[in-house]
């Protein structure tokens, strides 16, 4: 008889395969005995029967159903099935087909009734030990969340194989990282400067984005063992110290908030200046670009009000242009400026009381929040008529974005300030600054709109020793305070 061996293991932790050794040396010992000639062999290891998809599975059912195979050998019935979907399948094609099913443990007749009852005992025994299994496991990892030790193989960025002890110089580079984040540096500024670096994750990959928002949100460095929503002080040091790790979850929170990450996150600017300067003649936005005086010459940053090709859609009036060197440097001297005075220290004053409002803040929006959420369900169980509920959401979201309002107001001062060390000048803080999304958010937090008046730019402005055409007559800045 043709027959075919299906050999399965659910989990091979050494990867050395001895398990469907096993299976294949007594499953072959049975075919022998019976004068059955193996034709086919099919392995799945580290394959469950539970959980996944099973090609191997798959692969033998086709084999019965093409009657290329008379005969099925596997070591138990719980190797070959542990759902009573996958046994109606296999008694069906049994029934079709004629192919005899037998185990090491002895021969399952699925042909007839007394067969098939058996066989739904044994898979019905086999589910019913899957669920006995499942429950142990879980009881298992509770028990070891509640302890606080750690759970899974991979090992953690920061610490040693055991998961446990601290791996210094990891542990820095994420501290490193963290201060970066909390001094307005964008997520993407930090992941450039952790592989420029020649930083590596745990697999031996550069550090993206994500990567850098993922680890620093992980709860693991500020020491607490999650599981399953519910959280436990863990056994393992700390990479950062309570003050700086709810600091560090403010400042993600807000970039989540502000930014929308759960729709993608926003794409870098390229330009400094973007989303603040506006053409004086028609109020569009300039975008940033590159032009050539001449083909021999090298290209120049410049701001410039675009028109659109598709003349329904809104755009700007194609008249303006305007130096981007000269602009920006212009722009910073006037913040300096104005901040290098006793502005700033009112600014730094306001800081510092910032950090509790803010964290109040959120903990009054996320409140909100809920309640918004809670409106629904009333009005789904008839505590709510429509008019109520859309009257009750109405006044409820005003007030939610009245105090997302107020967290921007607050957390912009909190974040630009934070790189100004004691003792230095704005004008210091900016140059020595590698990030251009604080220096963004500081020019936010003072200006309101740069506004380009049309004119001729003449004069000749020098930037770092360099003449270009640029009049900072025709420059209006709109200042918040």
């Amino acid at each position: 008889m043709r027959t075919a061996l299906y050999l399965r293991v659910s989990l091979d932790k050494s990867g050395d395969g001895l398990g469907i050794e096993r299976q294949r040396e007594d499953c072959r010992r049975l075919a022998e005995q019976r004068g059955w000639t193996v034709t086919s062999e099919i392995v799945e290891n580290n394959t469950s029967a539970t959980y996944g998809p099973r090609p191997g599975f798959e692969k033998l059912l086709q084999l019965m159903e093409g009657r290329q195979i008379d005969a099925v050998i596997v070591w138990h019935v719980d190797r070959l099935l542990r759902k009573m979907t996958d046994l109606e399948r296999v008694i069906e094609l049994v029934e079709t087909s004629n192919v005899r099913v037998a185990t090491v443990s002895g021969e399952i007749d699925l042909g007839t009734d007394m067969g098939r009852m058996v066989g739904r005992i044994m898979a019905s025994v086999a589910r019913a030990e899957v669920e006995r299994k499942s429950v142990r496991h879980k009881r298992a990892n509770l028990q070891k969340a509640q302890a606080g030790k750690p759970h899974g193989s991979k090992r953690a960025y920061g610490y040693e194989a055991d998961l446990i002890t601290i791996k210094e110089n990891e542990a820095a580079i994420l501290r490193e990282m963290a201060r970066r984040v909390m001094n307005g540096h964008s997520y993407k500024e930090v992941s450039f400067w952790a592989s420029a670096q020649g930083y590596r994750t745990t697999t031996g990959k550069i550090f993206y984005p994500l990567t850098v928002r993922n680890l620093l949100h992980k709860k693991r460095y500020a020491g607490i063992r999650e599981y399953n929503g519910a959280e436990y002080p863990a056994i393992w040091e700390p990479v950062f110290d309570a003050e700086t790790w709810e600091r560090l979850q403010l400042v993600i929170r807000l970039r989540h908030d502000r930014n929308g990450y759960e729709q993608g996150s926003p794409k870098a600017r390229k330009y400094l200046l973007t989303g603040l300067v506006y053409c004086g003649r028609c109020g569009w936005p300039l975008s940033g670009s590159r032009m050539y005086d001449a083909k021999d010459k090298t290209p120049r940053r410049v701001y410039f009000c675009s028109k659109r090709t598709d003349q329904l859609a809104p755009s700007g009036c194609n008249g303006l242009r305007r130096n981007a060197d000269a602009l920006e440097h212009w722009i910073a001297e006037c913040l300096f400026y104005r901040l290098d005075s006793p502005e700033l220290g009112e600014l730094l004053v306001e800081t510092s009381q910032n950090a509790g409002d803010v964290a109040r803040l959120l903990e009054t929006r996320t409140a909100m929040v809920n309640r918004i959420s809670s409106f629904v369900d009333d009005y789904a169980s008839g505590l709510l008529t429509r008019l109520e509920l859309v009257r009750a959401k109405h006044t409820a979201e005003a007030e939610l974005e009245r105090i997302e309002q107020e967290i921007r107001r607050l957390s912009a001062s909190e974040t630009v300030t934070a790189l100004i060390p004691a003792g230095q000048t704005v004008r210091q803080a900016w140059e020595a600054s590698e990030s251009m999304e604080w220096k963004r958010s500081l020019l936010q937090l003072v200006i309101s709109k740069i506004i380009i008046k049309p004119g001729s730019a003449k004069p000749f402005y020098v930037v770092n020793g360099k003449r270009m055409r640029f009049s900072p007559d025709l420059v209006d800045i709109v200042w918040r305070a």
